[in-house]
């Protein structure tokens, strides 16, 4: 009985050794189908998201920076984050046990919740009704600050189903500064307008491709093709000179209501533009952005084209665009022609009157009773149409015409940004310089330019009689090297040195002595020329006034340009352009190093003359009646058959009648000499001033 007893337990032992045996090796073949079989599935789950992240993958190019002169960004590409949300694969998690596939999909869905916010049943749902989707972008627009974490724990493939793309947005960090010089991208992140649009080759660089697959033997082969950044442009812009100007411009506009305003600074010796101002501008980070222009229920009435026009018109860069009759600033270029060419001499006069006969018209000087014997330095210092009058002619229309265009006029300065005219069409023809049109052209009349033009023009005039193209930009480079280097562009010389040290003085003059005196700078030596000329195509009688001057007068560093385009006042005259002027030189020339070379003096009070107080009294009678405007340059009068055949056609017509009046006079007890300007009240009176002297012919 024992000995059964004994053998029974001995084969229970025996059999319960054989189901532990039989239970390890089940357990060794389940950890090795996990291992080499779930594991081997995992692994292939997880390649999978690899490759298809990888695979023909466009690598975008970062567009190159835009500069000021000293190294402050304009213009910048930020890269920014896409994530996209891969339902197809988290569904080919079948391949794996139950249990695995849900890690996964929970793993992914508590990810996107815990970093995002995203709701889990919402993305679970995407998982079930996308199941053959891809690439569904869930999330867009992630600054790198915002998307750094995330990207690490995607490309170490701490979660499956998720991946992104990288690409870059157009970032301008002042977006009101230089808006129409910088420009801005299309959607295509091409440049579109301004510097953006001119320097695209460079800028744009060259997008890279990236192939990735799963092998047979469970690796990801990726071939990539890098992609190349754009280059860098560096402006001749200084930040700081622009921020000047534009803060000028908007106080002048607290006080004035003005269409336009332009300002434009550059060196006189190089060409090199330091700042450029179109007032109104617009906001880079929005360009498409009408509503600070026009009332919203103006704007849901206009129609696309309007929309469309109305932004051409914002975008538009005045100073290279824009044509105008320059007026008395062209003065100073028919001064140096005919010295020049010796049509005439420092110590000869001329005689004003008031006015000059042409053919069969009289052509009015702005001074009614004439300005009497004068030097071409005095005519040019008190703006006398007649002295110029009688250069023009001296000149003849040959000689006229090839220094207008030997000045630039009529052609492009060929300044490195996309928009130039060249107003060709607003010059005469040598065959139409009649003998009007050569009296009204040589006081700057019944002809058309651009800012950027008389700038550029102007500056030879000051420099030692060297035309330079106009620039922008002043080198473009990358890490690796400097691309293009800008070197300053010598055109022509047109007059000699001594010549325009001549013109230099007698600009001088203006400013000291002349119609310029509101541009004087206390402690500064300056020299420049006022200006006020109709619009082109009189009819509506809408002016625009204009300065343009330098500093220092010995050896020029600097020279502005202003133009005021139909500020709305009772009283038009070039004192507008004078002050927005004084505003941007008192602040440019110390920033520059330019320093004061004379001390201030107290102003003495001067009693006004008789005939000064005379004049005074008819200006303010003219302005009580609403009819004073300014600096006209000479009114003509028709005494028969017209001789304008050639004038310059802008709306079909003869353009023939031209003003620009400027008048000195002292203000009794005001301790301070003031120039003001303004229009005759009645345009048509025939009136002939100081009867008893002989009529000029």
């Amino acid at each position: 009985m024992l000995e059964k007893s004994e053998k029974g337990m001995k084969n229970r032992g025996v059999f319960l050794l054989f189901v532990f045996i039989l239970g390890f090796i089940g357990l060794i073949v389940q950890l090795t189908h996990i291992v080499f079989v779930e594991g081997k599935n995992y692994n292939l789950a997880v390649l999978q998201n690899v490759a298809r992240r990888e695979s023909s993958v466009v690598l975008n190019d970062k567009r190159g920076r835009i500069y000021d002169r000293n190294g402050i960004v304009f213009a910048e590409s930020v890269a920014t984050y896409d994530l996209i949300f891969d339902a197809q694969l988290l569904n080919e998690q079948n391949k794996l046990n139950e249990k695995k596939q849900k890690e996964v999909i929970d793993n992914t869905v508590e990810y996107l919740n815990e970093h995002f916010g995203f709701s889990e049943a919402e993305l679970r749902q995407k998982i079930i009704d996308n199941s053959k989707n891809s690439y569904d972008v869930i999330g867009e627009g992630y600054s790198y600050s915002e998307f750094k974490q995330v990207k690490e724990d995607i490309d170490q493939y701490k979660v499956i189903g998720v991946f992104y793309r990288e690409h870059y947005e157009r970032n301008y960090p002042y977006p009101t500064i230089a808006s129409d010089i910088i420009g801005f991208v299309n959607r295509d992140f091409r440049g579109a307008y301004g510097i953006e649009l001119e320097y695209d080759k460079y800028l744009k660089g060259k997008p890279g491709r990236k192939y990735g697959a799963v092998g047979e033997d469970n690796t990801v082969e990726v071939n990539e093709v890098p992609a190349v950044e754009g280059d860098d442009v560096t402006l001749t812009i200084d930040f700081t000179i622009q921020k000047y100007i534009q803060e000028a411009v908007a106080t002048f506009r607290e006080e004035m209501e003005a269409t336009f305003v332009q300002v434009i600074v550059m060196n006189p010796n190089n060409g090199e533009i330091y700042g450029m101002v179109n007032d109104p501008g617009f906001d880079l980070s929005d360009p498409y952005d009408l509503t600070a222009y026009y009332d919203p229920d103006v704007l849901e009435e206009m129609t696309q084209e309007e929309k469309s026009e109305a932004l051409n018109t914002l975008w538009k860069n005045e100073a290279i665009t824009n044509a105008y009759e320059p007026g008395s600033t062209f003065k100073p270029f028919v001064y140096a022609a005919a010295l020049e060419e010796q049509k005439t001499t420092l110590e000869e006069t001329y005689m004003c009157y008031g006015y000059l006969r042409v053919a069969n018209r009289k052509i009015k000087c702005w001074k009614p009773g004439g300005h009497g014997q004068q030097t071409i330095a005095e005519g040019l210092a008190n703006s006398c149409n007649v002295v110029f009058m009688h250069l023009g002619e001296r000149l003849g229309r040959d000689l006229f015409y090839k220094y207008q265009h030997m000045f630039g006029f009529g052609s492009v300065t060929n300044i490195d940004i996309n928009g130039e005219t060249s107003a060709r069409n607003l010059i005469h023809t040598v065959e139409n310089l009649n003998q009007v049109e050569l009296a009204t052209s040589a006081f700057g009349q019944t002809f058309g330019i651009t800012p950027i033009q008389l700038i550029t023009g102007f500056s030879s005039l000051i420099n030692g009689g060297n035309l330079y193209e106009p620039h922008l930009v002043r080198s473009v480079q990358n890490e690796r090297q400097i691309v293009e280097t800008r070197q300053p562009k010598l055109v022509r010389q047109v007059v000699s040195e001594e010549v325009a040290n001549l013109t230099k003085e007698a600009l001088a003059g203006v400013v000291n002595e002349g119609t310029g005196k509101k541009a004087s700078i206390a402690g500064y030596e300056i020299g420049g020329k006022t200006g006020t000329a109709e619009t082109l195509g009189r009819d509506d009688r809408h002016y625009i006034v204009s300065f343009i001057g330098f500093a220092p007068i010995e050896n020029p560093e600097v020279i502005t340009l202003v133009v005021v385009d139909e500020p709305k006042a009772s009283v038009i005259n070039s004192r507008f352009a004078a002050s927005i002027f004084v505003d941007v030189m008192e602040d440019v020339m110390p920033y520059l190093h330019i320093f004061k070379e004379v001390e201030e003096e107290s102003e003495e009070r001067v009693p006004p003359t008789k005939n000064e107080v005379e004049e005074i009294e008819v200006i303010i009678e003219d302005a009580e009646e609403g009819t004073s405007d300014s600096d006209r340059d000479g009114e003509v009068e028709t005494d028969g058959a017209s001789e304008a055949d050639g004038g310059v056609d802008t709306e079909g017509g003869v353009e023939t009648e031209a003003e620009d009046v400027e008048i000195e006079s002292d203000v009794e007890g005001s301790g301070s000499e003031e120039t003001q300007t303004e229009r005759e009240a009645d345009r048509g009176s025939n009136e002939e001033e100081n009867g008893e002297q002989e009529e000029p012919q």
